[in-house]
């Protein structure tokens, strides 16, 4: 609740989408599990999507304190 709260909401929108990406990323380290060259490339291109999103404008109430929770709280 604290990065959504020092976060703007279309930016812990935008990094909500990260969860597929950290949850192949999880079962690739945990698992094993194989990840496709396609699939590899979609999440890089989501990454940089989201990388454009969340660094390129200016919201006076986002912070990248929240941003970074954010995340955290999506990896986990």
């Amino acid at each position: 609740m604290i990065g959504l709260s020092s976060t703007a909401a279309s930016h812990a929108s935008v990094i909500g989408a990260l969860e597929p990406t950290f949850e192949a990323l999880g079962a690739w380290a945990v698992l094993r599990e194989r990840i496709s060259a396609r699939g590899a490339v979609l999440m890089a291109l989501s990454l940089v999507g989201i990388l454009l999103v969340v660094g390129g404008g200016t919201v006076a109430d986002a912070s990248v304190g929240g941003d970074a929770l954010m995340v955290v709280s999506v990896a986990c």
